[in-house]
C-alpha cells in the first residue's frame, strides 16, 4: 500500500478493489463482467485501441500475451483471464481484433482472452471516466489522447 494517504479518492487505486462492468466480447459474441471472476479466476485488464500510432498499446498487450503463456506454461491457464478493452470500438470490429490478436501472438483459443468492446465511442468515454476517472477523446482520425 502507499505510505502516505490520498484521501479519499473516488475511482480506484492501489489496493481498492477492480470496478464491476459488463462490457461485450465481440469475437466470442459474449458479455465479458469483471464480476464473473471475483473469487474464481484472477485476471488482468488494460485499456487500448488497434490504431496506437505510439508503441504503447502493442506493448501493453505484449505484456499481457507474455502472461497467458506464462499461465499456460505453468499450468494455471484455466485460472487467469485476460481483458483488453479498446475504446475505439468504431474501428476496432471483431475482424480487426482478431486479426491484432493473430500478429500479436495471442491464444484466442486458450478461452482466457477477451478483447472488451464497448457498443459505441460514448459508451467507452463514459465506462473510462465513471469507472476509472480516465478522460479519453479523440485528436484525429487516427488517434486518441488520455486526457
Amino acid at each position: 500500500p502507499p505510505e502516505q494517504s490520498r484521501g479519499d479518492p473516488v475511482h480506484p487505486i492501489q489496493g481498492d478493489e477492480m470496478p464491476e462492468f459488463t462490457v461485450p466480447d465481440p469475437i466470442t459474441g459474449e458479455e465479458i463482467s469483471t464480476a464473473q471472476f471475483e473469487g474464481e479466476r484472477a485476471f488482468l485488464w488494460t485499456s487500448f485501441y488497434t490504431s496506437c500510432p505510439d508503441g504503447v498499446c502493442p506493448a501493453l498487450i505484449l505484456r499481457l500475451r507474455r502472461a497467458q503463456e506464462v499461465a499456460a506454461e505453468e499450468g494455471f491457464g484455466d485460472e487467469a483471464a485476460f481483458l483488453p478493452l479498446t475504446f475505439d470500438p468504431e474501428r476496432d470490429t471483431a475482424e480487426v481484433l482478431r486479426e491484432y490478436a493473430n500478429r500479436r501472438g495471442v491464444d484466442l483459443d486458450a478461452g482466457n482472452w477477451h478483447f472488451l468492446r464497448p457498443e459505441s465511442y460514448e459508451a467507452g468515454v463514459e465506462l473510462m471516466d465513471e469507472n476509472f476517472g480516465l478522460k479519453i477523446q479523440k485528436t484525429d482520425a487516427e488517434g486518441y489522447e488520455n486526457l
